[in-house]
C-alpha cells in the first residue's frame, strides 16, 4: 500500500486522506504515477506492508513533495474588435507557489512561444493570483491581422498558454447607399 494526502498521517492509517494498493510488487524500488493533484501544493506519502509475518511502515519519516509551483495560464479569443482596438483575453489559472509575472505577447505576426519573436508586450507583475488577463490592445491598424498569446512565469518556470489567438481589425471605412447615393462613415467600434 502507499498512503498519502496534504497532511502526513504518520504511522496511523486512520490519519491519511487516501490510499492506493500495490498488489504484490517485486522487491525494489516502487514507483506509483499519482493523477489529481493540484499545483503548488505538498503531499506526504508513506508505504505500508503486509505479509504472512505481520504489517509494518515504511521508515520514518513520511516522505513529502510539492507539485510542480509554475504557474498555469490560457488564452481565449478576441472580443470587441474595432478598426483601432481589440479585446485580448486571457486567465491566469494558477499562480504557482511564487511571485508571478504574467505577460501578454502581440503583434502582426504570431511569435510562437519565443519571447523574442512577437512585436509588443505587456507586463502585469506582482504576486498575482487566479484572474482574468482581459486587455485592450489599442492603436492599431484597421484592416490588419493580429495575434497574440499569454504566458506566465515565475522563479519556477514559465508557461505559455496552450494556443496563440489571431483577429482582424475592422476596415476604416464602411460603405453605405443611401437612396443612390454613397455615403462613407468612419467609426471606431
Amino acid at each position: 500500500w502507499v498512503y498519502r494526502g496534504t497532511n502526513d498521517g504518520m504511522g496511523r492509517i486512520d490519519m491519511w486522506e487516501t490510499n492506493v494498493f500495490l498488489g504484490e510488487p517485486d522487491p525494489g524500488d516502487l514507483n506509483v504515477p499519482v493523477t489529481g493533484l493540484v499545483a503548488g501544493v505538498q503531499y506526504f506519502y508513506r508505504f505500508y506492508a503486509v505479509n504472512a509475518f505481520g504489517a509494518a511502515w515504511s521508515t520514518e519519516p513520511s516522505q513529502s513533495f510539492f507539485t510542480d509551483p509554475t504557474p498555469t495560464v490560457r488564452t481565449d479569443p478576441a472580443e470587441r474588435i474595432g478598426s483601432v482596438r481589440a479585446l485580448a483575453r486571457g486567465y491566469l489559472l494558477s499562480a504557482g507557489t511564487a511571485e508571478t509575472t504574467a505577460r501578454l505577447y502581440w503583434g502582426p505576426a504570431d511569435g510562437d512561444t519565443n519571447d523574442w519573436a512577437w512585436a509588443n508586450t505587456n507586463i502585469y507583475s506582482g504576486y498575482l493570483t487566479a484572474a482574468s488577463l482581459d486587455t485592450m490592445l489599442t492603436g492599431l491598424v484597421p484592416g490588419t491581422n493580429y495575434f497574440y498569446r499569454f504566458a506566465a512565469g515565475n522563479a519556477f518556470g514559465v508557461a505559455w498558454g496552450d494556443n496563440t489567438e489571431a483577429f482582424t481589425t475592422a476596415s476604416n471605412f464602411v460603405p453605405a447607399d443611401l437612396d443612390g447615393m454613397e455615403l462613407w462613415l468612419k467609426a471606431d467600434l
